[in-house]
């Protein structure tokens, strides 16, 4: 099985395929504020959105697909961090520290 399918699964399995379908759409959401282009491939795209919500504060503002917490949604995210090839959503962010707990060490 390729890694794509490994991580779009387990990001249905963990969440719904509801909050995927949901998650995928909202990665053109606000394209108009952001300079970086939608990634084509289905898990960058998957990435990216969920980067952009925390980002642009989305669960802050109740943007966020029903279900998906700020926390649950990072958590997932370090889990896969060394697959995520996109690039950050805003560069503000970046610059702002919105991604720094991807910088952290795994612990286990």
């Amino acid at each position: 099985m390729e890694m794509t399918g490994t991580i779009i699964e387990d990001f249905e399995k963990t969440f719904d395929k509801t909050k995927l379908d949901d998650v995928l759409d909202h990665a053109y959401e606000h394209s108009d504020l952001s300079s970086v282009e939608v990634p084509k491939d289905k898990t960058q795209r998957l990435f990216f959105s969920l980067l952009k919500m925390i980002d642009f504060e989305c669960f802050a503002y109740d943007h966020a697909p029903e279900g998906l917490t700020l926390l649950n949604v990072k958590k997932w995210l370090v889990k896969h961090k060394d697959e995520i090839k996109c690039e950050p959503p805003s560069m503000l962010g970046m610059f702002a520290g919105a991604f720094n707990f991807l910088a952290a060490k795994k612990t286990q």
